[in-house]
């Protein structure tokens, strides 16, 4: 149902950056189809003015995204939730605009200004925040799932069946557990290139020049009139477009590169061990994956070593070339506590070198 267009100027109007994903966003026409056009067209043109008034540019198309009532936005427990939107072209920034406030920790982020930041609780935090504390909470997270399978499967009678049961929850985990470090260097990585090309790089960030593919294709849609393609088949390029392109490009590069790529940016000094652990794992899944759970001897050269040391109740064992790869517990507790040792040292280290903060409201737990 279009809302009264006496209402519209009430609105609550947010900015965010960046919304990439729009296919999920609607052209009022067609969410609205059946209203009458000429009070559809009176509704947009007031929902245009209110972002107009609240700093749009004017430019960009006008949209609705749909929320549904699960996430707790407004009144309806049924119906959900329409939310205004528009993306300008120029920058990428996203404004919304929606009938009740929207309660969201990382919207809130970026429609605080100084003077109303400085009268909520909350605390200012550094740039690599999102991966640090994501990290984190996954490592505990899957500690505790961990844990709580083991002894699930360690109840059931002894026997075959449970000891390969026992194997494959914690190749599992394993896997969980590296993928919790890969999407941690992806994140913090994303963060350094938003402070560099957005930021101006203020604190002398070192980050190499990669291997992009540049696809100015993706950046606007070909028939957008104030983005025209030129003679030359060439369009305009865009911040957030370039930023997509280069982190694509560090997603895909090797573990090791990765490494040298984000804490090579900054100066920060992994300890040997940890790095070596690290190492070890990431190679450990590459052969699960790849070489049918075995432990070859090309991975063994990347690891530095002629056979890895793994932990086991009471103490360790030695997995050599061409053996069956298999984790204890103890093993994936070990490799976790040092996940989460590698993230608080990351995050100490960022705090001192690169003085960005970022500012989170702080939100009650119990709800």
């Amino acid at each position: 149902m279009l809302p009264e267009t006496s209402l519209i100027q009430g609105y609550y109007v947010y900015e965010y950056t960046f919304l990439d994903d729009l296919q999920f966003i609607k052209p009022p026409e067609e969410v609205f189809a059946y209203e009458d056009p000429i009070r559809r067209n009176v509704v947009i043109d007031t929902v245009k003015k209110r972002f107009l008034d609240a700093g749009w540019e004017g430019d960009g198309d006008i949209g609705i995204l749909w929320l549904p009532p699960f996430v707790d936005a407004g009144v309806e427990d049924t119906w959900g939730t329409y939310i205004w939107h528009v993306k300008q072209s120029n920058n990428g920034i996203s404004f919304l605009a929606s009938s009740y406030p929207l309660d969201f920790a990382r919207l809130a982020e970026q429609n605080r200004d100084y003077s109303e930041i400085a009268k909520l609780p909350g605390r200012p935090v550094n740039i690599v925040e999102t991966g640090v504390s994501g990290l984190r909470r996954a490592v505990q997270s899957l500690k505790t799932q961990l844990s709580e399978n083991l002894r699930q499967v360690r109840s059931l009678p002894a026997g075959d069946a449970v000891d390969s049961i026992m194997g494959g929850l914690l190749i599992h985990y394993q896997g969980l557990l590296v993928r919790a470090l890969t999407e941690f260097l992806d994140d913090c990585y994303l963060r350094f290139l938003i402070e560099v090309i957005n930021n101006c790089n203020r604190y002398k960030i070192k980050l190499q020049k990669a291997k992009v593919q540049i696809d100015p294709n993706r950046y606007l849609p070909d028939d957008d009139p104030d983005f025209p393609i030129d003679d030359t088949g060439g369009q305009w390029l865009t911040v957030q477009g370039l930023i997509s392109d280069i982190w694509k490009t560090y997603k895909f590069e090797p573990y090791k590169i990765k490494v040298q790529m984000l804490f090579g940016a900054i100066d920060f000094k992994l300890d040997d061990t940890v790095r070596a652990e690290l190492m070890k794992h990431v190679v450990l899944r590459n052969c699960i994956q790849h070489h049918e759970g075995q432990l070859d001897n090309d991975s063994l050269r990347q690891c530095g070593v002629a056979k890895v040391a793994m932990r086991k109740a009471g103490g360790t064992y030695e997995l050599k070339a061409c053996e069956k790869i298999a984790f204890a517990e103890e093993e994936l507790l070990h490799v976790a506590d040092l996940l989460d040792q590698l993230a608080v040292e990351f995050s100490s280290y960022v705090d001192t070198r690169i003085p960005t903060r970022e500012y989170i409201v702080e939100r009650d737990p119990r709800k």
